[in-house]
């Protein structure tokens, strides 16, 4: 199965200062010559984005829903102060998904997030048409709902929510080890407190609100619906109505 992500749009960061850059603000830490799921946070630890990172030797592809591109441009313009670095839009590059690795991409590494995920796909603009897409960004979506893997700008609203709230921290987004980024000092605090409010679940149907928008039962709110895709969709509940408390 091999899917074009029409959705997704590429940054293009270089200069020798852009490593160092990219872990200054990103909660990941970077592997070279390989893929890595990072987000950006607020100072009070709050996700505004969350992308894909293509690190090569001397540039980084950063891979984020074309819907969130405008902000992202925007916060990397503003942080990257007087380093020595270059941020573009790279509209020479386009995204793919596929269930196994694939000949003929710039770059092709497993999706870091989970290995149901199979391999995301960098791949030069003029040799896209070569590749054989046999499926729709709904497959790759019905597929990463089934495990509970969220995205910002389809489940997650920018600047809303904790990155403990979707559990990005179980899909390899928060490296606890590294230096400082960013929103790490209340990231790190709610780690070691250990408590979570809510959880993401799937949720089956017709009609669902649109993502973003509040679930309601007999009137009271109780949670946020996310991305549904052919009656099935995430959501973010609140933890003590899944335990069944009131």
């Amino acid at each position: 199965m091999i899917i074009e992500l029409t959705n997704r749009s590429i940054l293009l960061v270089d200069g020798i200062d852009a490593g160092s850059f990219l872990l200054r603000v990103t909660t990941n830490s970077i592997k070279q010559n390989g893929l890595t799921y990072s987000a950006i946070l607020t100072p009070k630890g709050i996700v505004v984005n969350d992308f894909f990172i293509f690190a090569q030797e001397e540039w980084f592809a950063i891979d984020c829903n074309t819907a969130c591109l405008e902000e992202l441009v925007s916060l990397l313009t503003m942080y990257k102060l007087s380093s020595k670095v270059a941020v573009r839009c790279a509209d020479e590059f386009v995204v793919f998904s596929s269930e196994n690795m694939v000949d003929g991409a710039l770059c092709c590494y497993a999706d870091p997030r989970s290995s149901a995920m199979g391999y995301r796909l960098l791949v030069n603009r003029g040799s896209a048409a070569s590749f054989l897409v046999d499926a729709s960004i709904d497959d790759y979506d019905c597929k990463r709902i089934e495990h509970f893997i969220p995205e910002v700008c389809k489940d997650i609203l920018p600047n809303t929510h904790y990155p403990f709230d979707y559990g990005l921290d179980f899909i390899n987004c928060i490296d606890f080890n590294k230096g400082c980024y960013i929103g790490q000092e209340v990231t790190c605090m709610m780690k070691y407190r250990k408590k979570r409010c809510k959880r993401l679940c799937i949720v089956k149907g017709v009609g669902f609100p649109k993502a973003g928008e509040i679930l309601l039962l007999n009137g009271s709110k109780v949670g946020i619906m996310g991305s549904n895709v052919g009656g099935v969709g995430l959501a973010l509940i609140e933890i003590a109505l899944i335990n069944g408390r009131p």
